[in-house]
């Protein structure tokens, strides 16, 4: 019987697969630099307080709304910042596999110079961050629409902080959110001037005290549907 010599294929050492992990801030930091931040501008109160206490002059008056304006586009800019951290925290969450994936995690792009510096220097990790952080770097999630997608992006339901908080639909808290921004809006790119009667808006101290207040329970119960996540993960 005729015998057939099968060659020998030549094959290189299987590469070892490493999984790539990255450190994630902690939850519990990221809560207390908005809080720190939250008492620091509620503490201008006293200042407002100052100002219109007694027979205050018109100078002293404007003086206090000014701080007001101010309060409100600092509470606006510490939640997007807030919101920027947790929305880091639950992609690197995902990439660790320690959460499910998102279709929006999923869908991610990555640019060709990101892929060509992976395959040049792969012992450096720092292309993870750099895409977490580029991805909604541009984005202000100060606004309700864009907050939702950064949640959702993490596996965090709108829906559930909303009815978390007691409103009757999550139309409603949108509706809230999107007028703090609009009003934080106006006074950053419009010195908070109403252009039909060319003189500023209203503004006053309980105002200001119910949008930090909103503010500050839908940070915290972000906070706890994500402390629920990572204890159910």
């Amino acid at each position: 019987m005729k015998q057939f010599n099968t060659p020998t294929r030549s094959c290189s050492p299987t590469r070892v697969k490493r999984k790539i992990r990255i450190t994630a801030t902690k939850l519990l930091e990221i809560k207390n630099i908005f809080d720190t931040c939250i008492e620091e501008i509620k503490k201008r109160f006293v200042l407002v307080d100052t100002l219109t206490s007694g027979n205050a002059s018109k100078d002293e008056i404007a003086a206090s709304e000014d701080i007001l304006r101010f309060q409100l586009v600092s509470v606006d800019s510490i939640f997007d910042l807030y919101i920027h951290q947790i929305f880091s925290y639950g992609i690197k969450k995902i990439f660790n596999e320690e959460w499910e994936k998102t279709n929006i995690y999923n869908n991610i792009n990555i640019s060709l110079p990101i892929v060509e510096n992976i395959l040049l220097n792969p012992e450096d990790i720092s292309w993870i961050e750099n895409i977490i952080d580029g991805f909604k770097a541009k984005d202000t999630f100060m606004c309700a629409d864009n907050l939702v997608g950064a949640l959702n992006a993490i596996g965090i339901k709108f829906n559930d902080v909303a009815t978390s908080l007691g409103y009757a639909t999550p139309q409603v808290l949108k509706e809230k959110i999107n007028e703090i921004y609009n009003r934080r809006t106006s006074i950053v790119h419009y010195a908070d001037i109403n252009i039909t009667t060319k003189t500023k808006n209203t503004i006053t101290k309980a105002l200001i005290e119910d949008y930090i207040d909103i503010i500050e329970k839908v940070c915290g119960q972000i906070y706890n549907e994500i402390t629920n996540k990572d204890a159910n993960s």
